[in-house]
């Protein structure tokens, strides 16, 4: 036999230990172990060479933060605001023509108005006309049933596809007694106003409109043919028309392009006919109260349903 014979075995032992150590680990590496895939949940794999280094996931923590709390849906989320029923409309033939009409009311006690010149006053410019008896504020005249005279009613413009003929009958406005007559007068666009004088004075006309160029007539006395004044242009509302030599003179035009106008009557009643059926708005003046309402809704069917409009007495205090 070559090589030592008497090697003890403790010698062999640590020799050889190493050795084997080694080849454990190698195994372990190598994931070749028949036990591998009985090994522990708590055991941590490595990964073999050369091989993608696999991402570690951090443990998940023994007391986890509870999940956020959901919103409770309020009823307003679960149950969707119902729509709103839609407004009952009246049924409307748009081949038929209707009126509108009513009553303008004071609401309240009518106010009490100083006359505007006294016959007794002795300084009164032209009193031998103008001074025989007291003339009275026409500005605020109520009637039966608190009922307002002198008050506008009228579309602001023409029905849709609405053509207007221009009257032939003019409009006339006198002076006699030192008094606009009418108070107040309906004018279409076009049309022409006469203007005339019944008194032995000197007046002039002069209006204040919007739109259209204002004018200012020199009427000599009793002048019976009359002056021609004509409005080309509508206005929104209501123009004034002074005396400039009689400062208490006054009256109200309203001019439009249509024929679907009224003024309250003595006991503030009105009408309007002819009306296309259709839905309207009416704008409401007085010369006092301003514009009562720019947009009184109405529906024209055809059948006249009249209306009664209160406003408060404080509206025409002046």
């Amino acid at each position: 036999m070559i090589g030592p014979t008497n090697m003890d075995s403790a010698s062999v032992v640590r020799r050889f230990l190493p050795l084997s150590l080694s080849a454990l680990a190698l195994l372990g590496i190598a994931g070749c172990s028949s036990d591998s895939s009985e090994s522990s949940d708590s055991s941590t794999t490595i990964p073999a060479p050369g091989s993608d280094i696999a991402k570690i996931e951090e443990p998940e923590s023994e007391h986890p933060e509870p999940a956020a709390a959901s919103t409770p849906e309020s009823k307003s989320d679960k149950q969707a605001t119902p729509p709103s029923k839609p407004a009952v409309k009246k049924v409307v033939d748009p081949t038929a023509t209707g009126s509108f009409s009513g009553k303008i009311v004071l609401d309240g006690d009518a106010p009490v108005l100083e006359p505007l010149t006294k016959a007794s006053d002795a300084n009164l410019k032209d009193k031998e006309v103008c001074g025989k008896v007291d003339i009275s504020n026409e500005s605020v005249i109520v009637g039966d049933g608190n009922g307002i005279a002198n008050v506008f009613v009228y579309l602001r413009r023409a029905p849709k596809g609405y053509k207007s003929e221009v009257p032939a009958e003019p409009v006339v406005l006198d002076q006699e007694g030192c008094v606009f007559t009418p108070h107040v007068a309906l004018i279409q666009a076009g049309q022409k106003v006469l203007v005339k004088s019944s008194d032995n004075v000197q007046h002039n006309v002069h209006t204040f409109p919007a739109r259209n160029q204002s004018t200012n007539l020199l009427i000599n006395p009793n002048e019976q043919t009359g002056i021609d004044l004509t409005y080309n242009k509508a206005e929104s509302d209501p123009l004034q028309v002074k005396c400039d030599i009689h400062s208490w003179m006054v009256s109200y035009h309203l001019v439009l392009d249509h024929p679907f106008m009224a003024v309250t009557d003595a006991n503030g009643e009105f009408r309007i006919d002819g009306l296309p059926a259709g839905q309207y708005d009416f704008r409401i003046w007085h010369e006092t109260g301003g514009l009562l309402n720019k947009g009184f809704e109405a529906t024209v069917t055809g059948e006249d349903e009249p209306v009664e409009l209160k406003f408060p007495a404080d509206k025409f205090a002046g």
